[in-house]
């Protein structure tokens, strides 16, 4: 009895032992995780520091800009906005606002010209109500060497 009970004891310790090395193994990496994988971009920061921005971009898909309260703690985003610029005052973001994935993935493989494809329009974020206002077909966007007032240059139009 008792070289029995050594074995079943021997048995259920090697048992454990083989499973807790089992679950403590990593997952290795393969060609799946490669489409999960973002990428952290053009980070900003506002001149008193109360405001951050940076946009997460996957390997496919529409990118996030994300925008940080570190008064507040409060977190916003926005979806298919890039290259986020602030105000000196910082009351007001700016940020560019491309025509989404799907739509140009669907365009291309119809064979659409290019120049007939949608183009990138503009977003202005005001900071203290969290409203966003868009105007389309923008060529050009920049604040003025102050930070305070925006210019945009519009696309021709062709009529």
């Amino acid at each position: 009895m008792n070289k029995h009970f050594s074995y079943f004891t021997l048995s259920f310790f090697l048992l454990l032992l083989s499973t807790q090395f089992g679950w403590s193994q990593k997952k290795a990496i393969d060609h799946t995780a490669y489409g999960r994988w973002e990428t952290l971009k053009n980070t900003k920061v506002s001149d008193n520091g109360t405001f951050v921005s940076y946009e997460v971009q996957p390997l496919k898909g529409d990118t996030y800009l994300y925008i940080y309260n570190t008064k507040t703690g409060s977190l916003d985003s926005i979806n298919r906005a890039k290259s986020a610029q602030f105000s000196k005052d910082e009351n007001w973001l700016i940020f560019s606002i491309e025509t989404g994935y799907d739509t140009l993935r669907k365009l291309e493989l119809e064979k659409v010209n290019k120049k007939k494809w949608p183009k990138d329009s503009i977003g202005v974020f005001n900071l203290t109500t969290s409203e966003i206002k868009r105007f389309g077909d923008i060529k050009e966007f920049q604040f003025d060497k102050d930070n305070n007032i925006l210019v945009y240059l519009l696309n021709p139009n062709k009529e």
